[in-house]
Parts: C-alpha cells; structure tokens; sequence
C-alpha cells in the first residue's frame, strides 16, 4: 500500500479483488496473485493481509471491491485457492480476511452479526475452507461480534469451527484494534494480536490466560504458517537484522510485464452489459463524442492529499489504496491510440447535447463512475454521475439518436437506469492504472469482452440487503445471500451476466446422469465458437435442488472459463461434482427423531426418498459426512481427509505428521515406513497404500477409539479409553494395532458391499467427540450449465441468446 509519497509509483495498481472476480478466470487469478506476491517478496514482506474473502450480502459494503468473492461462496472458493496458492507461491504468507460475517463497515467495530450455523457452513465459511485447502497460513478475525461475541475471542467461531472442524493449523490474527479483552482472545483460539489493541498486552496475563500450552500452540501454529507458504526461506532481508530491509519499501518494482498483466486482467474483467445492433465494437475511424468528467477521472498521487480511507475512480480506499501516477483515464487510452475525439468533460448534459447535435459524430462514448473506502458504507447505488447520464441519454434518444455507449467504473452493485436509453453499456469494478487502456481495447474490438457479474445489479435501491444500523443484527437472508435471494425478482443485470462479440454452442460430450455414491459426480461440455470473431467463453454450472432440501431455487456449483477461441473451434470443459456439492448442511440439534445421528454409529445409510427427497448420510462417526472431526483422533482425521478432502494417503499423512507431529506417528502409508496390518491394507484402510487408498476409501467408513492418558492432544472430555485394541475391534473387518496408544477398526462399506456397520460402544462422545453436524447428501432436481440464474435474460452480441444445457435427475 501506498502510505508515503515515495513508495507510490513504485508498484503496480492492480485490478481490485471485484475486477478479477469478474473475469471467472482461475489461471488469470493465480497469474495476477502471484506478481503480486513477487512484488511483495521484492518489498521486503513475508505476508499479506489478504486475500478478502467477505461475501457481499450487502450490495452497499464499503470494502466489497476489496474481496475476490463477489455474492457468492462457490465463486469465491475458487478464487480463494487459486490466490492463496499463487501468493504465497512466492514466499507470501497470506492472511485470509475477515473472519467472519463482516458485511459492512457502518458500526463495524460494535455491531453483533448473528445468523444460523447451515449459512455459515454453506455460505460465509465456505471460501475461507477452500483457502484452508490451499495450505493458508493465517486468518485475520474480524471487528464485529457474531452472536454476541467478539469475533477475536469467539471460541466457537476461532477454536471449533475454524481449528477444529476445518482443520485449520495456521495462526489467527487479530484485525487492528480489534481485540478488547487479551485474557478472552488467548483463552478462545485467538494466536496474534495486532497494532491498537497492545494496550491490553502483558506476558504474564497472557500465559495467565492460556497456560503454557496455549502459548506454545501459539507459536507453534505462527511458524507452521509461515514454514508451509515458504516465507522463511530465501527472504530479501530480514526485519531486525539487516540494515537495508526499510530501503527495500522504496525499490521501484514496477516493469513492462506487470504493467502488461495488469492490462490484460483489466481487460478481461470487463463486463459487457448490453450491446444493441453490434454497437461494439467500433470501427478505427469512428468519429467519437466522449462525454463527462468520469472519462478523464482526476487521480492523486500524494496520499497526503487525500483522507486514508478515500478512494477515486480507479482504485478502493482504505489500507490496501494503492495509488499511481501511471493511472490511465478512457480518454488518455483513446488519445493514445489516435482516435478521432472531440469532448466535453463537464458533466454538462447541454454542453454534451451541443456536440452530438453537430456533424461529424458517429458514436457517443459517456462515462460514469463511483467509489468507496474502509469504514464507511456507500450512500446509495448511484454512480455520482447518475443523474448526468440518465439525462443525457435519455435525451440523446429523443433528439439525435447517437448511439450512445456508456462506460461504468465502480466499487460494486449499480443502479443503471441509463442503460435503456443507451445502444451499449460496459463495466469494470476499480481496475486499477489500466482501467482506459482495458476499456479501449474493448471497445475497439482488440479484446472480445469475457467478463462476468460477481454481484447483482438491480432494478432499484431496495433490493439489495440494506446496511444494519442497529447493534444487534440478524442477517435474515440465510442462505439467500445476494442474487439467491432475488431468483424470480426482475434485475437489471442478474449475476454471472456478461455479453460477448461472438456467439458459442453448447452440446453434452455425454449425457449427465445422477449416482448415488460417495464418489464424484463428472460431466463433461463441448464448447464451440459459432461467430465471427475470436473470443472465450464462461461455463456456469447451476444445480436445483429438491424444496424439501431447504435450498434457495438454484445454486451454482462450479464455472470453467474456455481459452480464446477462434471462429469454428471448440473446447471441451470438465466439472466434476463432490458430495459435498450435492448436500446441505445440517445441525443434528434441528433435526426430526427420524433423522438423528444413530447412537453408538452406523455406518452410511443412503436411501432414496419419494419423489426425489433428501438421501440422507446417518452417521454417529462418519468421518465422510462430518465437517472435521472435534476429537482429532489420528485415525479418524487421516482418513476424514482423504475421504471429504479428497487427499492423497501421501498428503493427508504429511499434513496430519506436520499438524499433530506428537500424535500422529501412525499416520503414514507402508511405503512411508507405517506398520500396517495387512486386514487393513485389504480394505483400503487409513494405512493402505496410496494406490490402495485411492480405490477404497471413498467409501472407507470407520470408527476409532484412543487412549489419551499421555497424549497431548485437544481432545473432550468423555472421549473413550480402550486398553486392548484387539478385543475391542474383534467384531469388525479389520483392525489397527496399537501405536502411540492409538486404536482403529472399522469397515470398507462400499468395498465389502453391505458390512456390517461401525459398533464402536459407547455414547457418541466415546467414537469421536461431539459429533453435533453432518452434510446431507441431496440428490438435485436439476443441473443446468450457462443460464443466466436470475432476471430477464440477455441478447448476446448481435446474434442469438445464451446458451443453455439442461440435465434432470432420473
């Protein structure tokens, strides 16, 4: 970030996270997350306080240009892997922020957020898990309360769900000034804590606080975070030791390559809204009218000169503002290219009506723009230039009958009531220095626009969520974040909308069909260029759910973005759905008698219910249909990874090795050196081979049982002691022996056919802790691939609608 006059300029302004969420383009992600941990490396840093990963429910969040989510989870995880991986690529521990439920910024450090266990589970946790997944090193927990508790002292948020059952084994670090009370953070899963809140420091009331071994997990997980992302090694100084680390901050980084990528992310995250007869693209010797101040948009490169939180047209206030002097505005990048221009940039609608009256105009170009800052909300929905443009076109279509194409910078969600009046509109969402040159290029057809919408644009100001200004806030929403909670309202522009100057066909390399199994749903789309000129494609994969699931109407589940095709070319796109893409999430304590997890553990029970109804996973200790397990049972954990994780016996044994080193000596494969009994290997238990594993443990089902009594691990209470492994699993297919007072047992249910169940004794918290949460597995209504989700659909360039696959389940 740019805090002194003498770093600006010397790094790239890039796009926002919100612009390279509109370009639904993961390798452009991890292209763009990585130059940008090089030029971190460069600096001098080892971390980033970042990516964001907040999720815009409210349409009028002041940071929602910051975060790479847009409206949705499933969007958001995948960006979130493909950031976390390219950054800390580069040595960059990155710090995933802001955990959890910060969905705006009025009240931000008081306000309490409470909503139910399925929509955190399902919506807001769900690019945070993914990060997980990617190896993150660090979460930033966030200002506000969730249910009444401080986020950075919330144990069931920090130490549950975000250690516990995701598996998270990095640190958790404090936002600035965030934390109030260090006995409450230490005490409730809070590791770091962060400038404005070193007032309540003191080593004696922190080890006070957390014992000795708090304290040693605390460091313990800052340097698992910051070894797993490789910051340590290779740095370019070291704070506090070498003498030139503060010069590193005043290296100019900035090259012809990042300023190339910069351009082409820009450009592709631009989002053609509408584009009436083939406006665009234009001709080189248009003659263009280019009218309002937003096409020559002013730019500060003195920080001073502006409050820390103030924004422009071109890059987000706040603490991650980077400005620069290389900042282009459309009518540089237009000039540049030697376009015929004549303008007006007063905002005047009279003096724009004057120039499109004259001769010699064949297109209007007019701009409007927006921005926004940490801390405060927006106002409202309007561009500032919204009254300018609504005029303007509307009277442009009475008199002169210019085409009238409108260019749109913002920090989100707009209003467009200009759009009816106008033959074309595009948008970008603070693109950074490039944002002229990525307009010009589109405009003029040197790149086919791909961009899609990560946030609703909406008919009127109250559709959106409104922005809580009570201190108690119940996100009411649930599981209708954003564009899910306007199916069937009219939009202006739905979700995942975007025009192009080609058209595409779809077809089903084969047709789709639903399994029930435990295994990966795969499907498989031919995609083909139909039009005129090259361009790439952006697959949607949307899944309808039965209405007894609870779900709203429809989900996506997964995107593919093509290459650039040429006319007549094609390309064939993989998904590949898991189980957990097909469940729900489900609270054991809200569920009906019938549907409790069996007492003692069965093993999984899929059935299918009436007219497509819910297929439910029952379990007491199905590691598969639990999010994480609480106990932290090495056996459990090893196999809960491969089996819901979908990790390798190779990894998941590294990772649990390097989580638990003190506990987790039997986790490794034969290969690796682990003792394991051949019963076991047969059934592709936890310590089969890696190829074993591979062919049976999706649907490995097992219980497990330890003796904690001298091990040091964060188990409950009441979790069961066995003295002999072999008596106690004499029942079951195959056993484990002991190691490090460790048992196993357990049944291969898909590999065995119908064996008999886990009869692990006991109470529940005798086979795995409490297991209070399960996915259910739901067999969808429908599955549908490029559907605008929501609203009237689009025309698409000059020919032709959006494609569209349907699949019913049988």
């Amino acid at each position: 970030r740019t805090f002194e006059k003498d770093v600006v300029g010397t790094v790239t302004s890039w796009p926002s996270g919100l612009a390279i969420a509109s370009a639904w383009d993961l390798a452009l992600t991890f292209r763009y997350a990585t130059a940008i941990g090089r030029e971190f490396r460069a600096k001098g840093a080892n971390a980033m306080l970042g990516p964001s990963l907040d999720i815009a429910r409210v349409m009028r969040g002041g940071r929602n240009a910051e975060s790479i989510t847009g409206e949705d989870p499933t969007l958001g995880a995948a960006q979130a892997k493909a950031y976390v991986s390219g950054v800390q690529g580069q040595g960059v521990a990155c710090v995933a922020k802001h955990f959890i439920l910060n969905t705006q910024e009025t009240n931000r450090q008081v306000h309490s957020n409470t909503v139910s266990k399925r929509a955190l589970w399902e919506v807001h946790y769900v690019p945070f898990q993914a990060a997980i997944e990617a190896d993150l090193a660090a979460v930033m927990c966030a200002y506000n309360s969730v249910d009444g508790v401080p986020s950075c002292a919330n144990k069931e948020l920090l130490d549950v769900d975000l250690k516990q059952r995701m598996g998270f084994s990095g640190w958790v670090m404090s936002d600035w000034w965030a934390l109030r009370d260090l006995r409450a953070g230490a005490r409730n899963g809070l590791d770091q804590i962060m400038p404005g809140s070193m007032a309540t420091w003191s080593g004696g009331l922190l080890h006070d606080a957390a014992g000795e071994a708090g304290v040693t997990d605390m460091a313990k997980r800052v340097l698992r975070g910051m070894i797993s992302s490789t910051a340590f090694d290779h740095p370019s100084c070291i704070a506090g030791l070498d003498s030139d680390c503060t010069q590193h901050m005043y290296d100019d980084l900035t090259s012809a390559a990042n300023t190339k990528l910069a351009r082409e992310i820009a450009g592709a995250s631009v989002v053609l809204l509408k584009n009436e007869a083939g406006t665009l693209p234009l001709r080189a010797s248009s003659r263009v009218a280019l009218l309002g101040s937003a096409c020559h948009a002013w730019h500060v490169t003195d920080p001073s000169a502006l409050s820390w939180n103030q924004g422009d047209y071109y890059v987000v206030g706040g603490s991650g503002r980077v400005l620069s002097p290389s900042m282009c505005s459309v009518r540089e990048a237009l000039e540049a290219r030697g376009a015929s221009l004549t303008g007006s940039y007063s905002d005047s609608v009279d003096e724009a009506m004057a120039l499109l009256r004259a001769e010699g105009v064949d297109v209007a170009i007019a701009c409007g723009a927006v921005t926004s800052g940490e801390a405060v909300d927006r106002g409202s929905l309007r561009l500032d230039h919204h009254d300018f443009l609504v005029h303007l076109a509307a009277q442009n279509a009475r008199e002169t009958q210019v085409p009238l194409v409108v260019l749109t910078m913002s920090s989100g969600a707009i209003l467009t009531d200009f759009a009816k009046d106008a033959a074309a509109v595009a948008s970008v969402f603070l693109a950074g220095q490039e944002t002229g040159n990525a307009f010009a290029d589109v405009v003029f057809g040197d790149v086919s626009p791909s961009g899609r919408l990560p946030v609703t644009f909406p008919a009127h100001e109250a559709d959106g969520q409104p922005v809580c200004l009570d201190s108690t806030c119940t996100l009411t929403d649930e599981l209708a974040v954003g564009w899910r909670g306007l199916i069937g309202q009219p939009v202006a522009y739905p979700f995942g909308h975007g025009l192009s100057y080609t058209d595409f066909s779809y077809e089903w390399a084969q047709t789709p069909e639903f399994k029930d199994s435990a295994g990966e749903f795969r499907l498989s789309v031919v995609v083909e260029n139909t039009g005129t000129v090259a361009g790439a494609e952006v697959v949607q994969l949307y899944l309808e759910f039965p209405a007894s699931a609870g779900e709203p109407e429809r989900v996506l589940r997964g995107f593919r973005k093509t290459s650039v095709l040429q006319p007549g070319h094609g390309e064939s796109l993989d998904f590949a759905l898991s189980r957990q893409d097909l469940s729900i999430w489900q609270d054991c304590e809200s569920k009906s008698d019938g549907d409790e997890a069996a007492e003692g553990g069965e093993a999984i029970e899929s059935e299918r219910m009436e007219s497509g109804d819910a297929i439910e996973s029952k379990s007491g200790c199905d590691v598969q249909a639990c999010e994480g397990d609480i106990c932290y049972s090495c056996g459990d954990r090893l196999s809960w990874l491969m089996s819901f994780k979908g990790m390798s016996m190779e990894r998941a044994a590294a990772k649990m090795r390097a989580d638990f080193p003190h506990a987790c000596g039997p986790c490794t494969s034969a290969a690796e050196g682990g003792v394991a009994s051949s019963a076991a290997a047969d059934a592709g238990g936890p310590h089969a081979s890696e190829s074993q594993a591979t062919e049976a443990t999706a649907d490995y089902v097992g219980c497990f049982a330890d003796k904690i009594d001298d091990r040091d691990l964060p188990v409950r209470k009441g979790f069961g002691t066995h003295d002999s492994c072999e008596e106690h699993c004499k029942d079951y297919l195959y056993f484990g022996r002991q190691y490090l007072q460790e048992c196993w047992c357990g049944n291969s249910y898909g590999k065995h056919g119908n064996a008999t169940g886990c009869k692990c004794d006991g109470p529940q918290g005798d086979i795995g802790g409490d297991v209070n949460c399960v996915y259910k597995t739901v067999h969808p209504a429908s599955l549908l691939l490029g559907a605008p989700p929501q609203g009237r659909s689009q025309q698409r360039g000059a020919a032709g609608g959006r494609p569209f696959l349907g699949g019913a389940s049988s």
